[in-house]
């Protein structure tokens, strides 16, 4: 249902290196309300907001050593969800797939702007 309707959701979050060498989040469960919010218009039974931050939490626990510590760098978090049901028809779908892909990124801007 996703290819052909376009029933799926993402946020954008980053993640930090703080002074203490641990990662600090801005505003995750504010990224996840958003995106459940959108989902539940084409997903019956979304994921909930606590097994979503739990699933964050354990995911930079495990790749923590993905988060740069460098000036202007940071780990871009994008939680998604998508319908997976195998059906073709303007409907909630009753199953989906929700997942997060990390990436390291340096800064946005080049230097001087």
């Amino acid at each position: 249902m996703v290819l052909h309707y376009a029933q799926m959701s993402f946020e954008g979050l980053k993640a930090y290196k703080i002074e203490s060498g641990e990662h600090a989040l801005f505003r995750p469960r504010e990224n996840f309300k958003r995106m459940n919010r959108t989902a539940q218009k084409y997903v019956s039974s979304g994921t909930g907001l606590e097994e979503m931050l739990d699933a964050l939490k354990q995911l930079l626990r495990l790749d923590s050593g993905w988060v740069p510590g460098e000036d202007g760098t940071s780990l871009y978090v994008r939680p998604t969800i998508l319908a997976t049901e195998e059906a073709i028809g303007l409907k909630v779908s009753s199953k989906y797939l929700f997942f997060i892909i990390l990436s390291p990124v340096g800064p946005y801007y080049s230097p001087g702007i």
